[in-house]
């Protein structure tokens, strides 16, 4: 998609996206319909399935898809402060794929992203200057 040099919503058939390298036929129904309708209706059932601060979580080191959605499924969590809440009762070491080690890996992170949470980074400082 990087390399496409036109407008996507002018590109309406199928056809046409499918010759766009890197987009099959899936890809290029959901261009369609976004393009046709406004709205994508897989990312909205994502959207209701899931709650938005579920993405936070993405943040700390060691946090993957999997290990994220097996903390939504089994335990509940969906922020960093309900997953700092399960560490600290000892549930996400409980987990099958987490162990101690991760649990204190995940406290850690936690510890330092609350530490650092009022900072910026320099490269966003320098980007705004």
């Amino acid at each position: 998609m990087e390399t496409f040099g036109g407008n996507l919503g002018d590109l309406k058939n199928e056809e046409a996206l499918e010759k766009i390298p890197g987009i099959g036929k899936a890809i290029a129904a959901k261009i369609k319909e976004l393009v046709e309708t406004g709205s994508l209706r897989f990312f909205e059932d994502l959207r209701s399935e899931f709650p938005a601060e579920i993405l936070e979580l993405f943040s700390l080191s060691g946090l993957g898809a999997k290990k994220v959605k097996s903390l939504y499924e089994q335990l509940g969590v969906s922020s960093i402060a309900q997953l700092q809440t399960a560490c600290e009762a000892g549930r996400v070491a409980e987990l099958p794929g987490f162990g101690k080690t991760t649990q204190e890996k995940l406290s850690t992170a936690i510890a330092e992203r609350t530490k650092h949470a009022g900072s910026f980074q320099l490269g966003s400082i320098a980007a705004e200057a």
